[in-house]
Parts: structure tokens; C-alpha cells; sequence
């Protein structure tokens, strides 16, 4: 078998041309595979963030203090994301839980500013 220069540099495109398109395809599937967990993790926030409303709302129907309350939503939402293999950071939700709470607490406030309002209109009087 006698290899000449020609087949040697001929051998050597080909190869540089198939590198270079495995790394583009390489490249390519990893940046894939990081915007398809973008997308599930905002997914799964989404899904937690819905189920935190509601597990606020029955622990403020269920007890009376705020560490009781806290209490039984953390072990609630542990289950449910154990359940639907759902990773979200503790501090994550104890951050999405405070910012839950503190906004209840606003729109509870306005609220009662408004039914206390002299300026408010009665049903009564309409």
C-alpha cells in the first residue's frame, strides 16, 4: 500500500472537517440540554408556586400561629415536590413562602383600610 502526500493531506481535511463538526454538534446538544432544564425548573416553580398558595391558605385555616403555620407548609411542600421529583433550593422556598405571606398581609391591609374608608359606598346606599 503506498500512501503519497496528496492522500495524507486529503485524510487530514477530512478528518479536521469531521472535529469540527462533532465539537458544533457537541456544542450544540449541551446548550440543548441546559434550555430544556431552564424550562423544566421554571415548570416546576410554577407547579410549586400554585401548590404554596394553597397550602398557605389551609394553614391559615388550620392554626393559629405563624411557626405552625410555616411548619406544616414546609412539610406539606416537602412532600408533595418528593412525590413529582421536583429540586427547588430550602432557601428558595423559604424565600417564595415569606414573599406569599408579606403579600397576604398587604392585600389583607388594603382591604380593610378600604371597608373602614368613610369614603366607601354601601350597598345599602347605592
Amino acid at each position: 500500500m503506498d500512501i503519497r502526500g496528496e492522500d495524507i493531506e486529503l485524510i487530514l481535511g477530512y478528518l479536521t472537517t469531521f472535529f469540527l463538526v462533532l465539537t458544533s454538534v457537541i456544542t450544540y446538544v449541551s446548550k440543548l440540554i441546559r434550555k430544556i432544564k431552564e424550562v423544566r425548573s421554571l415548570k416546576d416553580e410554577g407547579i410549586v408556586d400554585e401548590e404554596l398558595k394553597e397550602l398557605i391558605s389551609e394553614a391559615e385555616t388550620m392554626y393559629q400561629s405563624g411557626v405552625e403555620k410555616k411548619d406544616y407548609v414546609i412539610k406539606k411542600i416537602k412532600e408533595f415536590m418528593g412525590v413529582r421529583k421536583i429540586k427547588i433550593k430550602k432557601s428558595d422556598i423559604d424565600e417564595k413562602i415569606s414573599e406569599m405571606v408579606s403579600f397576604t398581609k398587604k392585600v389583607n391591609s388594603t382591604d380593610k383600610k378600604v371597608k373602614e374608608s368613610p369614603f366607601r359606598i354601601n350597598e345599602e346606599e347605592k
